[in-house]
């Protein structure tokens, strides 16, 4: 218990967060009943692909940065990440021809592309870059809004949060138009 309230602060302080469409749980690529692969380490289950995609939506940069690949710095645009078939094995405990097929699969969808920055990449240890598309449709509220910082969820300006709204659950008479008395719960 203790270490899920620590998890949960500890998210609450970063304030990160995705915005996600709630079909994809049927999706055909990525929903909730998608069985996973065999997993890698049997000692350990395997990720399901629909936890496998939230990873790698909750991986994507938020906005441009610069990351250390092999000693090189490589700079990721709003909504890239680092595509080692390796490292995502190991997190999701698949193998690697697991994984090659799920990428392959998301890309031949168009939910993401793929970008092998040098046509000899293991010679020159570069990095495969994942695009998710559509990722600043559905993660900017404006799409020509370019954020420096991860936005916060806030109430608009004529809202309160409802942390800060009174709670009563007494009850008022209040009057309509037509003067008749009914009773409303005020909240």
């Amino acid at each position: 218990m203790r270490d899920t309230e620590d998890c949960k602060a500890n998210y609450q302080a970063r304030g990160r967060w995705i915005a996600i469409a709630v079909d994809q749980m049927d999706h055909p690529i990525v929903g909730a009943h998608i069985p996973p692969p065999k997993p890698q380490d049997g000692r350990k289950p395997a990720l399901s692909p629909y936890v496998a995609w939230h990873q790698l939506l909750q991986a994507a940069a938020w906005k441009p940065h610069e990351v250390t690949h092999r000693k090189h710095a490589v700079k990721l645009e709003r909504g890239q990440l680092l595509g080692a078939r390796s490292y995502w094995a190991e997190k999701w405990n698949w193998g690697e021809q697991a994984v090659r097929g799920f990428i392959a699969r998301l890309a031949d969808a168009e939910m993401i592309a793929i970008c092998n920055q040098s046509p000899n990449q293991q010679k020159n240890h570069t990095p495969t870059i994942i695009t998710i598309s559509n990722y600043r449709k559905y993660q900017d509220s404006d799409a020509d809004s370019q954020p420096d910082e991860q936005p916060a969820p806030q109430p608009s300006s004529n809202q309160r949060a409802t942390s800060e709204q009174p709670y009563s659950t007494k009850y008022t008479k209040i009057q309509s138009k037509k003067e008749d008395t009914r009773e409303a719960k005020v909240i």
